[in-house]
This record gives C-alpha cells, structure tokens and sequence, in this order.
C-alpha cells in the first residue's frame, strides 16, 4: 500500500529514494525488528514464534518459576500481572493461576495472534512497551526484554514502567561483576553478554532510582550450541516502589 502511494505521489525520478528513506526508517521500528526476528527463527525452534532457549531451557526457567510463584503466593492476594515482551507465552503460561489476571503484551503482532489461538483464557495485546499506552496491572513482568533494547529505548520503557508499583525484571548477565554495565547497541536479536557487558538499571547511563531492588533468583547460563559467547547468568530481580513519591519520569534518563 505505502509503495503505491509512493508511485502515485513522487515523480520519477525520486521514486527509488523515496522507497530506500521509507525502508530505512521502517528498519528502524522495534515493530518491524521483532517481526523479522520471529520472521526469520532468529532465536530458535522451527515455528517462526519462539522465544529462545532463555524461555525454553528447563534448567532456566524451572528455578525461575518456583521463584517467582512463591513471591506471588506470598502476597496477601493474587494480583493483575501484566507480562511485557511475553514472547512465546512458554514461561508466564504457568503463572497465570498465581494471578487474578495476566495480560500478555508484545510488539509482534504474529506472535500475539499465535498466543491468542494457543492461549485462549488469556489476554493478549500488541504493545510497544516503549512507546505505550500499557495496561494498568499491580506487578510487571519483564523477562529478557531490555537486553535487546538499545539504551533510548529502555529509558522510555523505564519511564512507561513506572506505572506500576512492583516490578520483576529478568537479564542476562556476563559472569562476575567487572563486565563494563549498559553497554549501548542497536536494538534486535542480540544482547549485551558476548561484548562483555550486560543491563543494570542501576549504573550508568541509567541510574535508575525510586525503587527498591532485591534478588529473587540468579542461574548459570551455558548452551552448547552458542560457543560459549552468551555463557553468563540470568538474574531476576523484584523492584519494589520506595514509599516516598519517586522521582518523576523526566528524571530517568541517559546521563
């Protein structure tokens, strides 16, 4: 439709820059970068809509699950739980009888067509956490999603994320702590871990502050079939909102 408009409202001579400028900046939309992801098995399996072996490794999600069920049996009642960037659904699937609702959110539109048909008693939406609107929830789950993110993009999702109250927040990880945090790249496929750095929300350019983090649970990540360059830990941490007001969302940003 947008290259018939284009045909009909460029002469020309300019018709091939303006297909090339439409291309590029549609190569630029978080959209349009996870369809083609999913479009292409970036991150595995055979169906075109899978998560990765972060979402699908027994050893990482079983330990994470008992983790992160406990937390919500915990509380004094089930909570509305929004889970943003859910991907194949593979993991939050299990946690939706610890929540009074789950709301499925992610950009590609083909993966949440797919978890509407596989998933029906859940609600999903094509969100970009980046750019909202989200939908309101006690607890946000964000599982493996910054890592892909580029540093701009993850400011505007903290400052969309700060909505809710308690927030759990899963990130891949080099091993030990002398890795160079925050590192900045283009968002997509890929994560921070094989250029030695990883994202932590409270270390520059981020600093992030008006929540208070503590560690729900931390595995080893090691998969054959990577060469040992995304060998690391999947950390996952509860940011719980400090009671003072906290700060406003302008005060979140690349310093």
């Amino acid at each position: 439709m947008v290259g018939r408009l284009i045909k009909a409202v460029t002469p020309s001579p300019l018709r091939h820059v303006a297909r090339n400028v439409y291309r590029a900046v549609k190569s630029q939309s978080l959209e349009w970068v996870f369809a083609d992801v999913y479009r292409h098995n970036a991150w595995g399996g055979k169906t075109g809509c899978h998560s990765g072996p972060g979402s699908h490794l027994e050893s990482i999600v079983e330990p994470y699950l008992k983790s992160v069920t406990h937390f919500l049996e915990a509380l004094p009642q089930k909570p509305v739980v929004v889970d943003l960037g859910c991907g194949d659904f593979n993991v939050s699937q299990h946690l939706v009888p610890y929540t009074s609702l789950l709301i499925g959110c992610d950009i590609a539109a083909a993966i949440v067509e797919r978890n509407r048909r596989l998933f029906p008693a859940v609600a999903f939406q094509q969100v970009d956490m980046t750019r909202g609107p989200l939908p309101n929830a006690d607890i946000c789950i964000v599982r493996q999603v910054l890592q892909h993110l580029d540093n701009r993009r993850i400011v505007a999702a903290l400052r969309k994320m700060m909505r809710y109250p308690t927030w759990i927040v899963t990130e891949h990880l080099p091993f030990g702590d002398n890795f160079i945090p925050n590192m900045d790249m283009r968002a997509g496929r890929d994560i921070r871990v094989p250029i030695d750095s990883g994202v932590v929300l409270s270390s520059p350019p981020f600093n992030f502050h008006g929540y208070t983090p503590s560690l729900l649970c931390e595995v080893e990540f090691r998969y054959p079939s990577c060469d040992g360059r995304l060998d690391g830990r999947i950390r996952t941490e509860v940011f719980t909102k400090q009671r003072s007001a906290g700060p406003p969302a302008n005060d979140v940003r690349i310093m």
